[in-house]
Order: C-alpha cells, then structure tokens, then sequence
C-alpha cells in the first residue's frame, strides 16, 4: 500500500509521463479485497493522466492487479495490465526506453 501511495504521487510530480509497475519479481503478497478497493477508489491526486503498464507475469498476481485495474477504472482509466515487459513498451509506445533514476521524496 505504501508502495503503490509513493508510486503515485511520483506520477503526479512528472504529470503525463508513461510508466511501468513491475511485479515480475513478486511471488506473493497479501492484500484484502476491501484494501484494493480502497486503495482504487481512492482520489487522484494527478496521476490519473499517467498512462501506466502493470508487468505481471505471475498467475495470482496478474489476477490481482486485473482486479485493481477494473476497479480503478472510474478513477484511473488509463492502467493496463500485461505479462511481458516487451508488452509494456507496445502499450505505452516505447520502441527505444530509456531509463534513469529519479529521485522520490
């Protein structure tokens, strides 16, 4: 939850900018239904313009992550979840990406 508050409030400090949540190293995690959903409904603070690939590969957390796209949906309209990072770049139109570190306050 901590994460995905930080994450978001990244995006909101670089509006529009394309991003990817990479999961492909998560086996597990717990969550509750009611977290999710709260978490989901929760209001944009910016980021909702931010076009964002979620990278699942896992079974259980595709599952998981489809969930919270769905239910953002009203919110957020503008997640996608995938399984392969080379599916990522074709959702947010990256032929060449380049990555640099920024800094997260």
């Amino acid at each position: 939850m901590e994460g995905i508050t930080k994450s978001r409030e990244l995006m909101a400090s670089r509006p529009g900018m394309p991003s990817i949540c990479d999961f492909s190293r998560v086996k597990e995690f717990s969550v509750s239904y009611e977290a999710l959903r709260r978490l989901a409904r929760s209001p944009a603070r910016g980021e909702a313009d931010s076009v964002v690939a979620i990278v699942a590969p896992d079974e259980l957390i595709f599952g998981v992550c489809s969930m919270y796209s769905a239910l953002t949906e009203k919110v957020r309209s503008n997640r996608h979840v995938v399984r392969t990072m080379e599916e990522a770049y074709e959702v947010l139109g990256l032929t060449d990406p380049e990555f640099v570190p920024i800094c997260a306050r």
